[in-house]
């Protein structure tokens, strides 16, 4: 492989490790190490695997067509978005996050695991803006025990009014709360 080639070809595998969140995301997703992951990213490999280039693009949905020579660099129609553990990726359509007016980057997926909210039952999908701590909604919040939806409603005074269909209502200081970000989207399980 040329070097420009070598060098178009780190340029696209760092524009996919972008749109996943980072290195640690990419690697995850692919199973390849961070090192090989790294030495691509500057243009040391010059004959890459052909597993590995694979693994990238479905990553980042692109063809090895486009990852190798930049051709075709059709336009995504889908983003993926990891799990809030940085894990599991979820497709989206590109429309979703632009009728929601965010970014792919800015979400984490969230599989509801019991029911404290009717509205969810176990299995339904839910897309969390991170670090999104305005408005009354439904959030995704860690009492310590791990990440719960439960509808949030701020009121005066720095307190916040956490509510849940089956635990009813508490009022707690806004500071005594682990919000981990607002659900924009919702994927019921039939």
């Amino acid at each position: 492989m040329d070097k420009s080639m070598q060098r178009g070809l780190a340029d696209r595998i760092v524009e996919v490790r972008d749109r996943l969140g980072g290195t640690r995301h990419l690697t995850e997703a692919t199973g390849i190490s961070q090192s090989y992951l790294s030495r691509l990213m500057n243009a040391v490999i010059d004959n890459p695997g052909s597993l590995q280039l694979i693994r990238i693009a479905q990553a980042g949905n692109v063809s090895v067509d486009y990852l190798l020579t930049g051709a075709a660099a059709e336009e995504r129609v889908a983003d993926s978005v990891a799990d809030i553990h940085g894990q599991n990726l979820a497709y989206f359509d590109r429309s979703i996050f632009a009728a929601l007016g965010i970014q792919a980057n800015e979400c984490r997926t969230f599989t509801i695991q019991n029911d404290a909210l009717k509205v969810y039952q176990p299995g339904d999908v839910l897309l969390v803006r991170l670090k999104c701590q305005t408005g009354d909604g439904v959030y995704l919040v860690d009492f310590g025990g791990g990440p719960s939806v439960r509808r949030l409603a701020w009121l005066p005074g720095g307190l916040v009014d956490v509510i849940s269909d089956n635990y009813g209502s508490n009022k707690i200081p806004v500071a005594d709360l682990n919000i981990i970000g607002r659900v924009v989207w919702a994927g019921i399980k039939q």
